[in-house]
């Protein structure tokens, strides 16, 4: 988790690593994305909604914004980052005019206790 945190504070952030929130009626933030742009082309990754706020256009919204930050910020492409295994969420991207290119592989679950420094 350190390793994360650290990542996160100290390459990506500086790198000009944006969190975006949406916030529902209670003002309560219900759904998170984060965008990178990087030499011309912007990366969505991270995008997440709350269970109880699923199926309300949150994340459609969300994802919408960032893309139209990456544009504002130059990026030429944008790409996102998304669990292939999850097709109600690989439909919703698509609609937002998304399509799969590449799988990336990857781990679920924890990590081992044992980690090595970066």
């Amino acid at each position: 988790m350190r390793q994360l945190l650290a990542l996160e504070r100290d390459v990506l952030a500086p790198a000009g690593k944006r969190w975006f929130g949406v916030r529902n009626r209670r003002g309560v933030v219900v759904s998170l994305g984060a965008l990178l742009v990087a030499e011309g082309v912007g990366y969505v990754d991270g995008v997440a909604t709350f269970p109880r706020a699923r199926r309300r256009g949150y994340a459609s919204a969300l994802v919408a914004r960032i893309v139209r930050e990456a544009r504002s910020a130059g990026a030429r492409r944008v790409w996102l980052l998304a669990d292939p295994e999850a097709p109600e969420v690989v439909r919703m991207y698509a609609r937002l005019g998304f399509r799969e290119v590449a799988r990336i592989g990857s781990t679920r679950g924890p990590l081992p206790a044992q980690s090595t420094n970066l």
